[in-house]
């Protein structure tokens, strides 16, 4: 066994929570779990990580979060809050444990691409506070 002289690199995103415009809902992250089977590769998270920022309901049948969708039929209508980190994503049908933001005041233009947040999820979240 020799030494075979690769390199290997990997690049890692930049965590980018500039949608965060206070300090007051880093004090009262929630931790949650993931069902990963919810998420969908190519809109949540395209090149392996998910963004900080996402917007997260509840199942109520499990008790486990997926991404929040108006058109849900398992609870997830209902916006809960916003994944507080950028996540990388190596199991695809697990589960995940992260931090959740669910109070404080949200820069709505500094969000995600495709983060999820409408009219009804700002109704949902009256804890959050939005800003242009």
């Amino acid at each position: 066994m020799g030494f075979n002289g690769t390199l290997t690199t990997t690049t890692w995103a930049g965590e980018d929570q500039s949608w965060i415009a206070n300090d007051k809902g880093l004090t009262t992250l929630r931790p949650i779990t993931l069902n990963m089977a919810l998420f969908t590769a190519g809109t949540h998270f395209p090149n392996g990580y998910m963004p900080s920022g996402m917007t997260l309901g509840i199942v109520t049948a499990t008790g486990l979060y997926g991404p929040y969708l108006e058109a849900a039929v398992d609870g997830r209508t209902v916006l809960r809050g916003f994944l507080f980190s950028t996540e990388y994503i190596a199991d695809v049908n697990g589960k995940l444990t992260v931090a959740m933001f669910w109070e404080g005041i949200i820069r709505e233009a500094r969000l995600p691409t495709n983060h999820g947040l409408d009219a009804n999820g700002k109704a949902d979240l009256t804890s959050v506070r939005y800003e242009a």
